[in-house]
């Protein structure tokens, strides 16, 4: 099984590093993000280490994207419910290629909130895959 992982690097890196983990160990394997640490802190678009500095902001996403179609599943990290615009258009593009979305939490749009199919924790989530 394979995943891709959404959520605000800037704000939430630490808790998609810990669901990649679990997932990880549940053998479920994450095409996206790599595992790495942010080398521009505090910059507008979070950079890894494993990502190449040629590549444009366009090509990175790009890459990200092409993961989740190639992912059984998209994974929301979103404490609180927030989602920025980036992962409100990878849900989008999750949707247009059938993937399921799952979340950490609930969030309060009244419309995105409908395309997730389970609310869970990543333990919950692999558990329920099995």
């Amino acid at each position: 099984m394979k995943c891709t992982i959404s959520g605000s690097f800037k704000k939430f890196y630490e808790e998609i590093c810990i669901a990649y983990g679990i997932f990880e160990q549940n053998g479920i394997m994450v095409l996206s993000p790599k595992k790495s640490t942010i080398i521009n802190p505090g910059e507008e678009f979070a950079l890894l280490a494993t990502d190449s500095t040629k590549l444009t902001i366009k090509q990175l996403e790009d890459g990200h994207l092409e993961a989740i179609a190639n992912s059984d599943f998209l994974y929301v990290v979103n404490p609180n419910g927030y989602i920025g615009n980036s992962v409100k258009f990878e849900m989008g593009y999750a949707h247009g290629h059938s993937k399921p979305i799952y979340s950490l939490d609930q969030i309060e749009d009244v419309t995105l909130h409908r395309y997730f199919s389970k609310i869970c924790l990543p333990k919950e989530l692999a558990d329920f895959l099995k």
